[in-house]
């Protein structure tokens, strides 16, 4: 997929077909769509709808289904410069604070202040 044709839209529900003939192995398929799901909740929102369909179907994925996973994929390839970037600013420090008295009780080492 890396050299396909980009699209301007990662779903069309409308161009669904309601028959179609149910595929092979399904290892590929969850593969692909576990990855656009970590995307989808990371870094692009926009192919929510698409991922959540796809993921409707990923126990007996059809042919379609594997039709619209392609489609998602090329509208990522399209679209690259419109992924969500997080940066960091300012301190990288880690803080954390406990509000525990673990030595208050030497037998089981458990909070005595809440």
């Amino acid at each position: 997929m890396a050299d396909c044709n980009p699209t301007t839209t990662p779903f069309e529900p409308g161009n669904l077909n309601a028959q179609s003939t149910r595929t092979g192995p399904t290892g590929d398929y969850r593969e692909v769509l576990g990855s656009l799901q970590y995307a989808a909740s990371k870094t692009r929102p926009d192919i929510a709808q698409a991922v959540n369909y796809l993921s409707r179907h990923a126990i007996n994925p059809t042919n379609i289904d594997w039709c619209v996973l392609k489609r998602v994929l090329r509208y990522l390839s399209g679209t690259k410069q419109m992924a969500i970037t997080y940066r960091p600013k300012g301190n990288r420090e880690m803080i954390a604070y406990c509000d525990a008295n673990f030595a208050g009780d030497p037998d089981n080492y458990r909070s005595t202040s809440g």
